[in-house]
């Protein structure tokens, strides 16, 4: 979920070249690499901290 919306998962992977991954692992950092850092939160931060 993005702080202004949402974006359907097939909608993400469509955007990704790979159509086979090795594992759970490599598809996690694919989607990851490929969402603005809105939809995975600032690096380092926690909602429970603070």
């Amino acid at each position: 979920m993005y702080a202004d919306g949402t974006e359907p998962l097939a909608a993400v992977l469509d955007r990704i070249d790979d159509e086979q991954f090795e594992s759970p692992d490599e598809v996690q950092s694919s989607i990851y690499n490929i969402i603005p850092v809105e939809g995975v939160g600032e690096p380092g931060q926690s909602e429970g901290e603070g």
